[in-house]
């Protein structure tokens, strides 16, 4: 069997992270990127995923997740983009109720609520895709299990009611490539 309650909880401290670097971070530390076309595609080796995203992500790596992710200025607000994986011990038995979980631990740590949620498949993959709010952001955030690995994949932004094109563009970037 696997821990599903330690992969929520990191879950949960990549939130935390997240709503840290809205509230806290003043502009001038984070690096402009104006021009969506310099978005490159990021593959690191033996991850089993590539996706597009506006600049290098910073890597972090802990007994359980490994975790990219950056953060980008545009107009004046603040994007943040994060993929993350995991590796399970044995394949999840059930895997809607390992889906929902990531999803409801995910709205949780980003201390908001689920407005949206929409079953998805990506290369035969099941997953899913659920819109977070919280007082003062929001969040896209995607996930798939591919055999023994969850992939989380997040876009979040200050509250909106329209989500940039960004969002879109990274979400729908992200390849499950299985090696």
């Amino acid at each position: 069997m696997y821990n599903n309650s330690l992969f929520g909880k990191k879950i949960v401290a990549l939130m935390l992270m997240i709503l840290s670097l809205f509230s806290a971070m003043p502009a001038l530390a984070v690096t402009p990127n104006n021009n969506r076309l310099m978005w490159k595609v990021f593959a690191p080796q033996g991850s089993g995923f590539s996706v597009r995203m506006p600049g290098q992500p910073v890597k972090k790596v802990d007994a359980v997740v490994t975790q990219y992710s950056c953060l980008e200025e545009m107009a004046g607000r603040k994007y943040f983009y994060g993929v993350a994986h995991q590796e399970y011990q044995s394949v999840p038995v059930n895997v809607e109720e390992t889906l929902r979980t990531q999803c409801n631990d995910f709205a949780k740590g980003f201390k908001g609520q689920i407005v949206k949620r929409v079953a998805v498949t990506k290369n035969g993959y099941r997953g899913v895709i659920v819109r977070v709010e919280s007082p003062d952001n929001t969040a896209v955030f995607a996930v798939w299990l591919v055999n023994r690995r969850v992939y989380g994949i997040t876009f979040a932004t200050h509250k909106t009611t329209i989500l940039p094109d960004e969002a879109r563009q990274f979400i729908d970037s992200l390849a499950l490539t299985g090696n």
